[in-house]
């Protein structure tokens, strides 16, 4: 059987299944702590009953895609207008080491990603896509150079790329949760950022002012 959601029912079911990640949160101490994103546990538990119906033959799921390339292009666009040479001097030297740093980790993701491609005797053009492509670029840039790759003979290229970064971002968001509670509680670390509600409750109205 073959469920086939049109645009609405596609925004509706993510955002229940967004919903869904966030009660979950709210009821799990431990989805608190170690900050663990809501769409990450409502779409992991989405992904895992979509992949049971696959594997079982009972069901497959097809998707809308149609509001994909516009939310993805409003994505970037947005990404980039907050990048800047500005931005970058403010940081100051550790901005500019973690800039360093995000650019040759690009070589090296490629590096592994065509090594292991060419291991397992795969189009090395895959191995890109799980590279940098996915990497570092996310499920936007896998979307978005996989006609290219295939185009040139990578097969399954979006696929992989796709893939990639949905297994990046889900380990990432499952890992760093927990690694940055850790060095939050080792450092002792505390936000320097103003709470507006407290400010708020400081002020003292004009009419209770004595003069």
């Amino acid at each position: 059987m073959t469920i086939k959601l049109d645009v609405i029912q596609t925004v509706g079911l993510a955002v229940l299944v967004f919903l869904l990640g966030s009660s979950i949160k709210k009821r799990v101490s431990f989805f608190q702590k170690y900050f663990i994103p809501a769409p990450v546990i409502g779409g992991l538990i989405c992904s895992i009953l979509i992949f049971a119906g696959v594997r079982t033959n009972w069901f497959t799921v097809e998707m809308n895609s149609v509001l994909q390339d516009f939310f993805m292009n409003l994505f970037f666009t947005g990404t980039g207008f907050t990048c800047s040479f500005a931005i970058l001097k403010k940081s100051g030297r550790l901005g500019l080491k973690l800039a360093i740093g995000a650019v040759l980790f690009l070589v090296v993701q490629n590096l592994v990603g065509v090594g292991l491609a060419s291991a397992f005797g795969i189009n090395k053009l895959l191995g890109v896509a799980m590279g940098s492509i996915s990497m570092s670029g996310g499920v936007g840039s896998g979307a978005s150079f996989g006609p290219t790759l295939e185009a040139c003979g990578a097969e399954g290229g979006t696929t992989i790329g796709v893939a990639a970064a949905t297994f990046g971002l889900l380990l990432g968001s499952l890992t760093g949760g927990p690694v940055a509670e850790r060095l939050i509680a080792k450092y002792n670390l505390k936000s320097t950022a103003t709470d507006a509600k407290t400010e708020e409750k400081k002020i003292i109205p004009l009419e209770q002012k004595s003069f």
